[in-house]
């Protein structure tokens, strides 16, 4: 560590930028920002001004070349937007006109089969199944259908995924209207879904109003309308009626939704971000808009209204409407051309164009407004600017290459490597991408940058990168010292590592070793964790320090189960991690730079810490992978299954101390997994009471759930060797069986 500290004692000054210069005899130096008194005054050689004079009449070309281009391409652009808009607004036409253009053949073919009693009236099942058809042959319909005169109708949907439900209202034997919705499968089988008392009137629909007070009993479409009973916005093609008495029998209509519209415009406005549009017609009422959903809202008395210009729930709407007069003004403000208004600071450009729809015996006055942020709008041409400066450059480059060619390759390489040394203070140790120079002081300069990179690195291999790191960005120097501090300890050990090493010779088990201790290193290092130190084939680990990590505990036994998993998933490859058995504990230790002013080490020491340490051996006594304490348990536990393993007393302590075994993450475990730790739990309240009849038949029923399962085996025998004692044990001596002591 010290050093380390050496090598990085050229990084204190990092809480000001050094400054880099040349001398009259072209030497390279630095000096501090602010002048000192004993320091030398700066020095500029002719090459470095150059440089500057060439940088600056680089910056003033680009500028005016951009500025230009600007100026020259805003008004072009914004004329451009405005014909898209216009597009926009006659795409929304031939929408409107694309679905409504079969609505009138489908019409009368309704009219003219019910009024000749080709299709009976009368019965649901013959007109369901003529609406069926009538939707299905025309998937732009949103439905069709047919009302009585008393109030009765019945309509055929059609959702956005193309299914069909069948809507009735009829009355029953006592007059009470009730409500039948059947889903439609296949050709023309129903099922119902739904049947409740309803108080629907189609009397009081817009459809049947419009129908009934139409001249001469022609076809006539609706005012906009919400559609009963999903509340959507939409229109109506209806038409009365009459038998071949000229008798009213009802109203038969055609609907399509105005969703289609707010889709629409929403495909219109996905590479315009912050940009609006709203269909509203002559009153005010909004018709579509970027957000479907915004078209109705609940009124005082909670009942489902169209939204108007003025109370629709976006802002921006609203203050259009205040602003512009909207929609009074619509027509005007077409006329005069694109408006430029500031809403909350932000500049929009608005185009408002009327939609003139002509349908029957009515001309449906509606109006586009389109709002787009004036930055989308040219933001185009700023990268066209940015775009001019760049070839500016390279054109004034091109002419003043040939005079100061050797000064900027020098100033590049100084700055380049002003750059690698604010990365190296930082211990940011990737290989530069420098070129190589002719100039011998640059090339020597780089080649001793790279001799510094490579010795940093081969520390980094002894010192935690990330605890230098975080003592060079604060401007701290190591000194001997800790303090207590909460943190959750994990040691890990290799299963049989003595005889493993016993089998490979020195290379290959060095190799093996490394990689499995890197994996397990990765694993931490992705939790937040700390790798302290490797003890041999061991690992030592904490989190929660030097950066706080706010669930030390849980980071620490999910990257556990990670390990655990990672090992598990490796047995098959070709080259297996060797397996490991871990301990945890969660514990108060003091953590800091500890030894002597010459060697430092970044570590935790505490009864808490050896804890860990006594808890992952134990793992070889119960057959266990992964044990931690009773604290540690306790902090993970809405989070963490576990499962309890014993009381035990480690070497150093006197009190016994709960184990527990990592099982999974609660969120993913399995049943297996939680009936055994339930039994688990249950079995070791009857050892820890003595009860070693039941002890052993719950360790046995544990053996059922999971045959394998070694503590279970380890307690039965126990349990056995009790009963042949034959005498009483308080629950106090199950805390004396024998563990191994690390």
């Amino acid at each position: 560590m010290s050093a380390l500290r050496d090598a990085c004692k050229g990084a204190e000054p990092l809480h000001s930028p050094l400054v880099f210069y040349l001398d009259r005899e072209g030497l390279f130096g630095m000096a501090d920002p602010i002048p000192r008194r004993d320091s030398p005054p700066y020095r500029l050689s002719l090459r470095a001004i150059l440089a500057y004079f060439v940088a600056l009449a680089v910056v003033a070309t680009a500028v005016a070349v951009g500025t230009v281009a600007f100026i020259h391409s805003r008004s072009t652009v914004k004329r451009l937007s405005t014909e898209v808009f216009e597009m926009e607004a006659e795409y929304t036409n031939a929408r409107v006109l694309e679905y409504s253009s079969g609505a009138r053949h489908m019409l009368a073919l309704n009219t003219e089969l019910l009024r000749d009693g080709i299709v009976d009236q009368d019965s649901l099942e013959a007109l369901g199944n003529h609406f069926i058809h009538v939707v299905r042959a025309n998937p732009r319909l949103s439905s069709s259908g047919f009302g009585h005169p008393n109030g009765e109708a019945m309509w055929v949907s059609s959702d956005t995924s193309g299914q069909l439900q069948v809507h009735a209202y009829r009355r029953d034997a006592e007059g009470s209207m009730m409500r039948q919705s059947y889903r439609v499968q296949g050709s023309s089988e129903w099922t119902l879904e739904t049947e409740e008392p309803s108080d629907y009137d189609g009397r009081v629909r817009p459809w049947f109003l419009s129908a009934r007070s139409a001249p001469d009993h022609e076809p006539v479409w609706t005012e906009p309308y919400l559609f009963f009973p999903d509340n959507v916005p939409g229109m109506s093609l209806v038409q009365e009626v009459q038998n071949a008495d000229g008798e009213f029998v009802g109203i038969t209509f055609v609907d399509f939704e105005l969703r289609f519209l707010s889709r629409a415009l929403l495909d219109f406005q996905n590479d315009r971000p912050g940009a609006q549009s709203v269909v509203f017609d002559d009153a005010g009422t909004v018709l579509a808009h970027t957000r479907p959903n915004s078209t109705s809202q609940p009124n005082a008395q909670g009942d489902m209204q169209m939204v108007t210009l003025d109370t629709h729930v976006e802002p921006l709407v609203r203050r259009l409407s205040s602003e512009l007069g909207l929609p009074a003004s619509a027509r005007r403000i077409h006329a005069s051309g694109p408006r430029d208004i500031t809403i909350n600071a932000v500049r929009y450009v608005v185009v408002v164009l009327p939609s003139n729809l002509l349908r029957e015996r009515t001309r449906l006055d509606w109006n586009v407004a389109v709002i787009v942020p004036e930055a989308v709008i040219v933001e185009g041409v700023r990268r066209q600017g940015l775009y001019s400066v760049g070839i500016g450059v390279v054109i004034f480059l091109g002419f003043l290459v040939t005079t100061v060619g050797i000064a900027r390759r020098m100033t590049n390489s100084f700055y380049g490597f002003f750059d690698e040394m604010q990365r190296l203070a930082a211990l940011d140790l990737q290989e530069p991408s420098r070129q190589d120079t002719r100039i011998l002081e640059v090339h020597s300069l780089g080649r001793n940058l790279d001799q510094m990179r490579n010795g940093l690195r081969s520390f980094g291999r002894y010192v935690s990168s990330a605890l230098v790191r975080e003592l060079v960005r604060n401007g701290i120097e190591a000194q001997p010292g800790g303090q207590d501090q909460e943190l959750t300890v994990l040691f890990t050990d290799v299963v049989g590592f003595t005889t493993i090493s016993e089998g490979l010779q020195p290379q290959r088990l060095a190799e093996k070793l490394s990689h499995n201790l890197e994996e397990t290193s990765r694993i931490v290092h992705r939790h937040k964790g700390t790798v302290d130190k490797y003890i041999g084939d061991s690992v030592m680990a904490f989190w929660n320090a030097p950066n706080p990590v706010a669930d030390h505990a849980i980071q620490a036994c999910t990257a556990t189960l990670e390990i655990l998993a990672r090992i598990d998933e490796s047995a098959a490859s070709e080259s297996p991690l060797w397996p490991i058995r871990i301990g945890i504990n969660t514990t108060v230790a003091l953590v800091g730079n500890l030894g002597s002013s010459s060697r430092l080490d970044y570590t935790a020491i505490g009864d808490g810490v050896n804890l860990a340490s006594r808890i992952e051996g134990i793992n070889k006594v119960y057959g266990t992978r992964a044990l931690i304490g009773e604290t540690t348990k306790r902090a993970v536990d809405d989070v963490i299954l576990t499962r309890p393993i014993d009381h035990v007393v480690v070497k150093g302590q006197s009190r016994p101390e709960p184990i527990h075994e990592l099982v999974a993450l609660r969120s993913q475990a399995t049943p297996q997994q939680r009936a055994l730790a339930e039994q688990t739990t249950r079995a070791l309240e009857h050892y820890r009471a003595a009860r070693w009849e039941q002890a052993r038949n719950a360790y046995i029923r544990c053996l059922k759930i999971a045959p394998k399962d070694l503590p279970a085996a380890l307690f039965i025998t126990r349990c056995e060797e009790r009963l042949r004692d034959n005498h009483e044990a308080s629950p106090q001596d199950s805390t004396e069986d024998p563990v191994a002591d690390r």
